[in-house]
Parts: structure tokens; sequence; C-alpha cells
């Protein structure tokens, strides 16, 4: 079985560097807000809608080019799923804005380009993923 996935990288500029938005669900490491395609989304819709249920973001973003792709296996119900996940870059031209946190994100955290470098993350394969979003703005 084949199933496919789409997340979202939201960047914001500060006045010193980049930051890139990242969340912790799990006890340990962090990762890319994202999630299953619906029926009828297109892979930006779903990873945009991703973001905003993950994050708890009510502002507008706007998605911009893909960013590449993880795939993996799992087991699930004794099936092996095969997952791919596509990620994109977003940003918004509006201030920020946040409900209340996710009651299964655990944190929030904006991080640098220096700081991805010794961020644990939930699949080492994210760190390529997350330095293709800060080189491609």
């Amino acid at each position: 079985m084949i199933e496919e996935s789409a997340g979202c990288v939201l960047l914001q500029a500060s006045s010193h560097s980049l930051l890139a938005l990242v969340i912790r669900v799990r006890q340990q490491g962090f990762e890319i807000p994202k999630g299953h395609i619906e029926a009828g989304e297109t892979r930006e819709q779903a990873a945009i809608r991703e973001l905003q249920e993950e994050t708890g973001l009510v502002t507008s973003v706007q998605v911009h080019k893909s960013i590449g792709f993880l795939a993996y296996r799992f087991e699930k119900n004794n099936d092996t799923i095969e997952k791919i996940v596509h990620y994109f870059a977003a940003t918004t031209a509006t201030p920020l804005e946040f409900a209340a946190k996710p009651r299964n994100t655990r944190e929030l955290r904006w991080i640098t380009a220096t700081e991805l470098e010794t961020l644990p993350l939930v699949n080492e394969d994210l760190r390529s993923i997350l330095q293709t979003a800060f080189q491609g703005l």
C-alpha cells in the first residue's frame, strides 16, 4: 500500500536571518508539519492545511516551489506501508497570527539555518529538506 502526504516549511525573515518553523509532536525530535492528502486536495493545499492544523496558524500563506520529498516504509496492522511525503516552502505577506497551540503539538520552534545544524530531528533526512528551504528563497 502507498500513502501520500504533504508538508510545509513556513519561512519568515527576521531582522538578522531567515527563520523556519518546526514542530515537536513526539517526545524526542523536531519535524516539519505534514499529513495525509485528502480527497480532492492538491499536494500544496494539503501542505497548507496540515501547517495550519499542526501549528494553529490562522494567517494565510503562499506556497512556493517543492523543496523535496521523503520516501520510507513502516509497518501498520501487519501491512508494509510505503509513504511518500512532498514538502513545500511557504511564506506570508501579512503578520503571523496563531490560535491556541494544537493539543497534539508539544512545541513550536523558529530556527535559523545555523541552529538546524544541531537540532534533533525525528528523521535525519529532514535536515536536507530544511536546508533546501533556507537556500531556496
